[in-house]
């Protein structure tokens, strides 16, 4: 646990996170590789444009890094996590999310692709529970939490999958009836049903229905 301090939001975006860290008492720092998302974030962070190693942060510099939708797009992985524990402070926090599994029913069949809003390809890789702890141990961090996420798209984003066929991007070729794949009481029907899966802790315990897991990590 942290109680403010210095934060890093790697992939910070148009700088909601830090908006909000900022206000709760925190010495916001964000890093993105896009330019305009930097220029954005900047208005409530100290924020550099372009990848982890180019902030050239002081070694254990941080009490705080999170990583919010930017893992599924980094090529290496392990150096990204190692220099992610240079520059935070012993007792610190990395939090990851969401980090793609590969065992997940959206990987066998490439629906994370097809369902996002970037080009086919952009993920960069998918895991498992055991490669990402091999890899997290092997950067000489520790796992404090693990948890699975979402339902995975392919069943429960019911209005994009089921509804609209145009939805499914570069892959499906769009219709301007927009006709849903699955129509009336059948898709009632599996709308109550993916309702009351919701309901349950079945899909925190599915690894092939959990889209992706979060990590919660540190440095000794």
């Amino acid at each position: 646990y942290v109680d403010k301090g210095r934060v890093l939001d790697v992939g910070c975006g148009n700088g909601n996170f830090l908006r909000i860290a900022k206000v709760k008492g925190w010495d916001t720092y964000g890093i993105d590789p896009n330019f305009y998302n930097s220029e954005e974030s900047s208005k409530y962070a100290k924020v550099t444009f372009g990848t982890l190693k180019d902030g050239k942060y002081d070694e254990n510099f941080f009490d705080l890094i999170t990583c919010h939708s930017t893992f599924v797009y980094i090529t290496n992985p392990l150096d990204f996590l190692i220099e992610a524990k240079r520059i935070m402070k012993p007792g610190g926090i990395f939090f990851i999310t969401p980090i793609p599994n590969i065992s997940s029913i959206d990987a066998k069949f490439n629906i994370y692709n097809l369902l996002s809003s970037y080009p086919p390809g952009r993920v960069s890789y998918f895991f498992s529970k055991k490669t990402i702890s091999a890899i997290v141990l092997k950067a000489g961090l520790e796992i404090l939490d693990y948890k699975a996420l979402g339902t995975g798209r392919f069943l429960m984003n019911k209005r994009n999958i089921l509804e609209n066929s145009d939805t499914l991007n570069y892959n499906i070729k769009k219709s301007s009836k927009k006709k849903p794949l699955i129509e009336g009481k059948k898709s009632k029907n599996l709308g109550r049903f993916i309702k009351y899966l919701r309901s349950t802790n079945f899909f925190q315990q599915s690894n092939i229905l959990s889209t992706s897991f979060s990590l919660l990590l540190t440095k000794k």
